[in-house]
């Protein structure tokens, strides 16, 4: 499988999220996956405006020039996505939250009644690629608190939404979700 990991610890000193990302990129690699990790600090990233410009004026391709153009190409053409997040007042960091919302050429304009009762956009691409998100531990990581953590990226598509692991805690079962998929 191609798979992208998204490394979105957005603080330096927290290097061990950053040992995380790169241990399972080792192991992905290791058990004969096409392993990309990308540092999203690294790279230029600007935050949604909310034009809509890429619903309405440049159809799936956002107004800003920046490093998410070729982001959301690398995400077309893997298999597998999986966004490694340090957390903040036991939310995702404000990087995840600003690469989510620039997800959006990825979604039509479009919405409909999702089965619990939330409104949800129309992917914009057929693309059947799988996510799961491995986040920091915060302390209270009830599968109730992950689930709500989680719910933008798996929203649209339950059943490709491998899980949400925490490091430390439970981050092998991501390679347990792989081969079992």
């Amino acid at each position: 499988m191609r798979v992208k990991i998204f490394n979105c610890n957005s603080d330096v000193a927290k290097d061990g999220i950053d040992a995380a990302a790169q241990n399972l990129a080792d192991k992905l690699t290791t058990a004969g996956h096409n392993v990309t990790l990308e540092i999203f600090r690294e790279k230029s990233i600007k935050d949604c405006i909310g034009c809509f410009g890429c619903w309405v004026k440049t159809p799936g391709e956002c107004v800003h020039n920046d490093d998410m153009k070729d982001v959301l190409k690398g995400m077309l053409n893997s298999d597998v996505q999986i966004i490694v997040s340090d957390s903040r007042f036991g939310m995702v960091s404000p990087l995840v939250t600003s690469v989510i919302n620039r997800f959006l050429p990825m979604v039509c304009a479009y919405m409909f009644i999702d089965s619990e009762g939330k409104t949800s956009h129309y992917p914009r691409y057929d693309n059947k690629s799988k996510f799961a998100l491995l986040v920091e531990d915060f302390g209270e990581c009830t599968e109730n608190r992950l689930n709500d953590i989680s719910y933008c990226l798996h929203q649209n598509n339950k059943e490709d939404y491998l899980g949400t692991y925490v490091i430390g805690k439970n981050e092998e079962e991501i390679i347990n979700a792989f081969n079992s998929n």
